[in-house]
């Protein structure tokens, strides 16, 4: 016979409830690009490039660390937010900067997350920037865009397009093919902040989940350079050049600005943006001669006796850049003219 107490098979009065489940998430590995920009809002440093970030699935928080060596690394990001990113699936072709391209656009496969069109009036406010390059690397053009069509899963038309915005214009391309990286640029693209003497000089990053260390095998390493695009000055608009009876050339052009001119209808120039101000210049022909020099004005005057003393003939090419003291001769603008 087995002896018990009836009372422990009655209920207790005490409900236990049973502890909730949580999703494991695995870990892999983080995508990031980083991007060194030309400035969005003006406020921004111009030493300091851009780094996005994004992964499927998204750990709850990413880790950016960065050393000059593979080693003594500093935390430089820490973030919940993953960027908008992807890859185009179809070439997007040119079009002129300035003016709407009304075309059939390109389409962009994201990694994740979602993109949404917007009114005509909050692009020319900068909403819906995005930088776009090619698949094997270089510089951004950064493009806004008004209509955002889903096409497909995780997978958008982008039309109505701004091309060469932010003085990128001198980097559209013929096309920019498909496999092109596009970034959007919100605010869950940060900054690593950067000095001048950090420029031009190799960096270590490692990225990751920052639940893990840096050292773990999850986390992804690269080298990257940084320029100041920041400081990169326009190009230069409306380049003429004129050949008088004498065959004297005089040249002009017309100054833009990184920061400040976008609202100064009212005034009689746009903001320097620079110390000083100053051009940089060069002339020359189909054989290779070249004549050059700098002027502080925005405008050139080159004598017969000059151009002839430099054996330039033929079909002469002008290229004329602004220059800054941080960046130095910035996007080159260029006429030719018959000699």
């Amino acid at each position: 016979a087995v002896e018990y107490d009836p009372s422990v098979f009655q209920p207790s009065g005490t409900v236990i409830s049973a502890e909730k489940s949580v999703d494991y998430v695995q870990s892999v590995p983080v995508y990031s690009e980083f991007l060194d920009l030309p400035l969005i809002n003006g406020s921004e440093s111009v030493y300091s490039p851009y780094v996005a970030l994004t992964a499927r699935p998204w750990p709850s928080e990413v880790a950016v660390y960065s050393a000059r060596q593979d080693r003594d690394y500093q935390l430089k990001v820490l973030t919940r937010n993953a960027s908008t990113l992807g890859q185009t699936r179809t070439p997007l072709n040119y079009a002129r900067h300035g003016i709407w391209d009304r075309g059939p656009g390109v389409d962009v496969a994201l990694v994740r997350g979602a993109l949404s069109s917007v009114e005509p009036e909050q692009i020319l406010n900068g909403a819906n920037a995005a930088a776009i390059r090619g698949p094997e690397g270089g510089d951004w053009e950064i493009v806004q865009f008004a209509t955002a069509e889903l096409i497909a899963p995780l997978t958008y038309r982008l039309t109505d397009l701004l091309r060469g915005q932010r003085g990128t214009d001198w980097l559209i391309p013929a096309s920019w093919p498909a496999g092109s990286i596009v970034v959007l640029l919100d605010d869950t693209v940060n900054q690593i902040e950067r000095t001048a003497d950090e420029m031009n000089l190799p960096f270590h990053y490692r990225i990751g989940p920052s639940n893990l260390t840096y050292d773990n095998t999850i986390y992804t390493h690269q080298i990257e350079i940084h320029s100041p695009v920041g400081a990169r000055p326009y190009r230069p608009a409306h380049l003429q050049v004129k050949r008088d009876e004498g065959n004297n050339l005089t040249a002009t052009w017309i100054r833009r600005t990184r920061v400040g001119g976008e609202g100064g209808w009212d005034t009689i120039d746009v903001p320097l943006s620079e110390n000083t101000e100053g051009y940089a210049w060069y002339l020359k022909d189909d054989s290779g001669h070249v004549l050059e020099g700098n002027v502080n004005t925005t405008s050139l005057n080159l004598s017969n006796a000059e151009i002839t003393n430099a054996n330039l003939s033929g079909t002469l090419t002008l290229s004329v850049a602004q220059i800054s003291e941080i960046y130095g001769p910035g996007a080159w603008a260029g006429a030719q003219i018959a000699f």
